[in-house]
């Protein structure tokens, strides 16, 4: 029998996804997904299993994804941004949880920003090194790229 648990993944790094939003793509329209900023870099507020829990009211929840976010990390600030990814079963669900949550404070004076957002590739954790995968994966890297190249502005930057 096949479970409908949704997939709940921690520590995920910058560099095992790829993605764009309406941060950086304005002509993005609503979707499924949500890219949620501004987050506390505390792995007992921040983890997919508590946004699971606070985000479920809105609708069927398909993913929560923490990122690790080192891009901006310097000797001043070694800290990495956390950000969370939350893939809906439908848009309404996306535009509800976006319309409550865009804003608020999750922690007192940290309010989160909420955009809609579209996964192009999440480096699959269960590939082995094979040749196959190793083909796989360049032929996702080659999508990427040609993704990047056809809209540079457009794809997301921790």
């Amino acid at each position: 029998m096949l479970s409908n648990q949704p997939i709940l993944q921690d520590n995920l790094p910058e560099t095992d996804i790829s993605l764009t939003s309406t941060h950086s793509n304005p002509s993005l329209g609503p979707t499924n997904t949500l890219l949620i900023l501004n987050l506390p870099n505390d792995p007992n507020l921040t983890n997919s299993l508590n946004f699971y829990r606070m985000l479920q009211q809105f609708g069927i929840i398909l993913s929560v994804r923490i990122i690790v976010c080192v891009n901006g990390t310097t000797e001043q600030n070694p800290i990495p941004d956390l950000v969370c990814i939350v893939e809906f079963n439908d848009i309404e669900s996306s535009m509800r949880c976006k319309a409550k949550i865009n804003y608020q404070e999750l922690i007192p004076g940290l309010s989160c920003i909420v955009s809609f957002a579209k996964i192009i590739y999440i480096k699959d954790p269960t590939a082995s090194n094979t040749s196959n995968n190793t083909q796989n994966g360049n032929a996702n890297n080659n999508n990427i790229q040609q993704f990047q190249s056809s809209s540079k502005n457009y794809n997301f930057k921790c």
